[in-house]
């Protein structure tokens, strides 16, 4: 049984001082299961085969542009924590989620959610 956060857990411990995700440094004392002071913004790629890999904001910048990257993020951590705080209303954690972002021929944005 494949348990993908396991190995994000372990890629997480990492040396103190050292500890990121997709680029984000991650606050000292953060401990596993442990909620982050704020919400982040986490993209990946997706990939035709195997598993999508993790970027930074940096380099989603470099593929979509700052415009397009710029909206994604802004959309997501909006999306993230109006459904964080719904959920958490009603005794529900949130703990991760993925939205999907594509472009339309007419250059609109749009997207879906999987948690």
């Amino acid at each position: 049984m494949r348990r993908p956060w396991i190995s994000r857990w372990f890629r997480l411990e990492g040396i103190p001082g050292q500890r990121t995700v997709c680029g984000v440094q991650l606050p000292s004392g953060l401990v596993q299961c442990g909620k982050l002071p704020v919400p982040i913004f986490t993209p990946a790629t997706k990939e035709e085969h195997g598993h999508d890999e993790n970027i930074s904001y940096a380099q989603t910048v470099a593929r979509i542009g700052a415009g397009v990257a710029t909206v994604i993020r802004e959309k997501t951590l909006r999306l993230y924590s109006k459904a964080a705080a719904h959920a958490g209303a009603r005794g529900v954690i949130i703990a991760d989620t993925k939205f999907e972002f594509g472009q339309l021929a007419m250059a609109r944005s749009f997207s879906s959610m999987k948690c």
